[in-house]
């Protein structure tokens, strides 16, 4: 038996007879038994992290280019569509506001909010905004 095998015995706690192989005590036991089960949670832990990491699916796409190249275009356009539907809808929140603010005749906002909602108004008539 090696000089390695015979040292990794004893660190582990089992101790051996004179024949050099190694014996286990009741308490080896279930030391050792517990440390199986230690290791088969972490086994686990970690086989499901790497299904949810989705390795394979990543590694299908870094060996194929052209597919790759696909789902960010793809990507890019959705993120652009929905930035242009989010912003639109975001401006005609903020004119439906301020055309309910001009009505409480503000003082101090009052005129610029009238102008700027008579600009977008007549930008959406197709008229000049200038008076």
């Amino acid at each position: 038996m090696s000089e390695k095998f015979q040292s990794a015995t004893h660190s582990c706690g089992q101790t051996t007879d004179g024949s050099g192989t190694p014996s286990a005590t009741g308490s080896d036991e279930a030391a050792s038994s517990q440390e199986v089960r230690l290791l088969t949670r972490e086994v686990q832990q970690l086989a499901k992290m790497l299904q949810r990491s989705n390795l394979q699916d990543i590694a299908l796409l870094t060996s194929h280019p052209g597919r790759l190249l696909l789902v960010n275009l793809l990507g890019g356009l959705a993120r652009g569509v929905g930035i242009g539907v989010g912003f639109t809808l975001l401006a005609a929140v903020a004119v439906v506001v301020l055309e309910r603010l001009e009505v409480l005749n503000l003082p101090v906002i009052g005129t610029f909010i009238a102008d700027l909602v008579r600009i977008v108004n007549a930008q959406l008539q197709g008229s000049s905004p200038l008076p």
